[in-house]
């Protein structure tokens, strides 16, 4: 599977896939936008009521993802278009 295709939408699984992209430099900035450490705060899960569990457990994805994936490939775009002068 095609890094193009690898993490798609539900709604673009039958898309044909997307051409190669031509980033010119020159043409090219990285927006980040919004992420925030006031959004991946957390309380103590023991501190918790059950109600307040359930919602902190079905967010669990949402910070892993964040903390594993998002944040850190961010980081590394942000490293390489510094690098670049971009």
């Amino acid at each position: 599977m095609s890094w193009k295709t690898a993490y798609r939408s539900i709604y673009y699984r039958n898309a044909p896939e997307p051409e190669d992209l031509d980033l010119r430099p020159d043409e090219t900035a990285l927006l980040v936008i919004d992420i925030q450490n006031t959004y991946l705060e957390r309380p103590d899960r023991e501190s918790l009521t059950a109600i307040e569990k359930a919602d902190y457990d079905a967010w669990t994805p949402f910070h892993e993802r964040m903390h594993n994936t998002v944040i850190p490939g961010t980081a590394d775009l942000l490293k390489i278009f510094r690098k670049n002068n971009i």
